[in-house]
């Protein structure tokens, strides 16, 4: 995880390891990053602040409006 976020920080929230994408149906700061095939670092970016959200399971499996 923590090699995640320091090519987050490196690479840009659209770049570099871990397929990252932005998640559709929810705000336009939440973002994931594949961890394993079953495990995806779910975050926030807000006032260039990194906010983990989740890092088990699948995003589909919750809803990150409610964070």
């Amino acid at each position: 995880m923590n090699e995640l976020l320091n090519d987050l920080k490196i690479n840009g929230i659209l770049k570099g390891i871990g397929k990252p994408e932005q998640l559709k149906n929810c705000r336009k700061s939440t973002f994931s990053r594949r961890i394993d095939e079953e495990h995806r670092l779910v975050y926030d970016i807000k006032d260039n602040h990194i906010r983990i959200l989740s890092c088990e399971g699948h995003y589909h499996d919750k809803n990150f409006d409610e964070y």
